[in-house]
């Protein structure tokens, strides 16, 4: 669709560029080249069209981290904080455009904006009554929940002793969604903390959420640097001293279950194994507790951080599942706000 637009579009006198947010996990990188030598087989007096990608959806920029994350992010959590705490400054918020440049001479019928229900038959996951929050997606729903949970409901208050709680609106801020499809940014977030430190009180509650900023930061950070290592069935920490044989590169790696290496490829499951799988992914394990978290994810695609870690738990040391892939893979389909660095690197 971008290529054929982006033909329909280019003449001598409207040079065509295409922008898109860089990302950094190997499936995203391909569908990036993908485009890049789609654009390069468009012919025009001007050249093929341009692709650039721009570097966002983190706290601190690639530019401003105080080492090469492609080769010193440090493996250690706590020890990135200490780093990052010291060594990095949040850049401002860019101002918001009061206006744009017109469309090109070239007739482009934009239309009307498609509803979700026009693009798939199937929308998922459905509405459920139960849900926490009514996650509606764009900046507008975005701005609105943080006004609302920060400003006017003023739980940034007390974020540090309800973030771990589930089943209501209150307890955390819930914006996850809306920062994994970029429809809000960590800076802005950051900015609204600052603000609310300068306004109202600076305590642990408000050092935390930036503190949950700066971990979602850590794990993107450890995909630039282990990249398909983080796949492994052992983790990356288990592939230490294997060299860089694992690493995509451009030449474009098989997937982790495709993967002919015993480090990649899936780790055999039972019959038993594989139907408690079945009953952990369904919430019927007879663990009520459990069975609530899963359900909730099944029927809304949301579940707090701490029942995800401890639903996690479960399924590989309580079930004893062999591949913690599996799990992640089925938080990779359901979740509404799936970051791929984030929860493969929290499996």
């Amino acid at each position: 669709k971008i290529t054929e637009l982006a033909r329909s579009v280019q003449d001598e006198n409207n040079p065509v560029t295409v922008m898109a947010s860089k990302e950094t996990a190997f499936e995203e990188r391909r569908v990036e080249n993908r485009l890049r030598r789609n654009l390069q087989g468009i012919e025009g007096p001007s050249g093929p069209p341009e692709l650039k990608l721009a570097w966002e959806g983190t706290l601190h920029h690639l530019r401003d981290l105080p080492f090469n994350p492609q080769i010193n992010t440090p493996p250690v959590f706590t020890q990135y904080r200490k780093i990052i705490e010291v060594g990095a400054s949040v850049r401002p918020e860019l101002p918001s455009l009061t206006k744009l440049k017109p469309l090109p001479s070239v007739a482009v019928d934009a239309g009307p904006m498609p509803t979700l229900e026009s693009l798939t038959d199937e929308v998922h996951p459905p509405e459920d009554e139960r849900s926490v929050l009514k996650f509606e997606g764009g900046e507008d729903a975005a701005l609105e929940r943080m006004e609302n949970w920060i400003w006017k409901q003023d739980l940034l208050r007390q974020y540090k002793k309800l973030r771990n709680g589930s089943g209501t609106a209150e307890f955390s801020s819930k914006l996850s969604p809306w920062l994994a499809l970029g429809c809000i940014s960590p800076r802005r977030v950051h900015a609204n903390v600052k603000k609310y430190e300068e306004e109202r009180v600076a305590d642990e509650n408000t050092y935390w959420l930036i503190f949950e900023l700066i971990t979602r930061d850590f794990f993107r950070w450890m995909m630039v640097k282990e990249d398909t290592r983080l796949f492994a069935w052992k983790g990356y920490s288990g592939l230490a001293n294997r060299g860089q044989r694992h690493r995509s590169g451009s030449s474009g790696a098989t997937s982790w279950g495709a993967a002919r290496d015993p480090d990649f490829a899936k780790v055999p499951a039972s019959d038993e194994d594989t139907r408690n799988l079945a009953k952990w992914i369904k919430g019927e394990t007879g663990i009520p507790f459990v069975d609530a978290g899963m359900r909730e994810l099944r029927a809304t695609g949301f579940m707090s951080n701490r029942l995800r870690q401890n639903v996690a738990s479960f399924l590989i040391h309580d079930l004893s599942f062999p591949d913690w892939r599996a799990g992640a893979e089925y938080f990779e389909s359901a979740l509404i706000d799936h970051d791929v660095s984030a929860n493969y690197g929290n499996w």
